[in-house]
């Protein structure tokens, strides 16, 4: 039920880069020189922690540090900085594009996201660009056209949608786990899903934040933090889970 986690953040991604950039041109400079700042660096420094633990643990080669670093394998949700680095790299040009003709885009970006989702999987589809560049631009459409106005009846009609999709998405699956059905559209099922639950949260979360606004002062506060705990709070897990399991059997 979480799996538009990723999604939605790359939904973000975009909503926050065209309400920051979408009419106003960008000096790529310095556009670039923060992404490697903010994103590139502290990732690099994180792979680097990572891997010292892990390679000290002598579970890893350093052989595929590169590898590790340039296609995010050394920990599960390294991934997501892998596509969003795609997607910040690419942005000057989708804006550019996506102010010549929004729909025509978003209907491109739409069928790309579903090719490479359902029809052409490869080895690491899962970290390409355009296997998620549909919600990005989703996200660009939500900042051009001031969704947040419409957050209502955005919400209202999406809610029994998501509602009435994630029955069915769990039902599918449940069916073809157990054999009793095929499933073989279930990565095209899931985008429906994950599209319809981005729009309910973010619905959600507009609303909160009118009704609560020192809810919303904390959460801009934890933004500037939260890149840091995304990239570290695995390590954390390990250590606790690893180090902590090694004591209690020393102790015994």
């Amino acid at each position: 039920m979480l799996c538009f986690s990723v999604p939605a953040f790359i939904f973000l991604s975009g909503f926050k880069l065209y309400s920051g950039y979408g009419g106003r041109k960008i000096n790529l400079g310095k556009f670039y020189l923060r992404r490697v700042t903010k994103i590139v660096i502290p990732y690099v420094i994180a792979v680097l922690v990572f891997f010292v633990y892990f390679y000290a643990k002598k579970w890893v080669a350093a052989s595929a540090l590169p590898e590790y670093i340039f296609l995010g394998t050394l920990v599960a949700h390294f991934y997501y900085v892998v596509i969003a680095v795609q997607l910040y790299a690419l942005f000057p040009l989708i804006k550019w594009l996506f102010n010549k003709s929004p729909i025509a885009l978003t209907a491109v970006s739409l069928v790309c996201t579903v090719c490479f989702q359902q029809f052409f999987p490869f080895t690491y589809s899962d970290r390409f660009f355009a296997s998620y560049v549909f919600y990005f631009i989703l996200g660009m459409v939500f900042a051009k056209y001031r969704a947040a106005e419409k957050t209502n009846k955005i919400f209202l009609t999406c809610l029994p949608l998501c509602f009435g999709a994630s029955l069915v998405r769990l039902t599918l699956s449940y069916l073809s786990a157990t054999w009793r059905c095929a499933y073989p559209y279930a990565n095209l099922f899931n985008m429906v899903y994950v599209t319809l639950a981005i729009m309910v949260i973010y619905g959600v979360c507009v609303m909160a934040g009118e009704e609560f606004t020192k809810l919303h002062n904390y959460a801009r506060g934890f933004g500037e933090v939260s890149y840091n705990v995304y990239l570290y709070h695995i390590l954390l897990m390990n250590v606790l889970q690893y180090e902590c399991s090694r004591i209690i059997m020393t102790l015994r």
